[in-house]
């Protein structure tokens, strides 16, 4: 048996994403899109497609000073 990308995501209970190996996020679990929901951003907004290593650098020390 196969699970998808998505299911596999889903069932971790803890805001994760799955990046293409330049960074682009190719997945992100339901936890993802209800962080982003509380914090302000749309409800259906999961930034599939965006860089995460460009808007999120690693000297920046939280997923939350990435999406101010």
């Amino acid at each position: 048996m196969q699970i998808s990308p998505q299911n596999f995501l889903d069932a971790i209970p803890h805001i994760a994403a799955l990046l293409s190996d330049m960074g682009t996020i190719e997945f992100v679990n339901h936890r993802w899109t209800e962080f982003g929901s509380t914090n302000g951003l749309a409800a259906n907004y999961s930034a599939v497609g965006i860089n995460y290593l460009e808007v999120c650098p690693p000297e920046l020390t939280s997923f939350q000073q990435c999406i101010k």
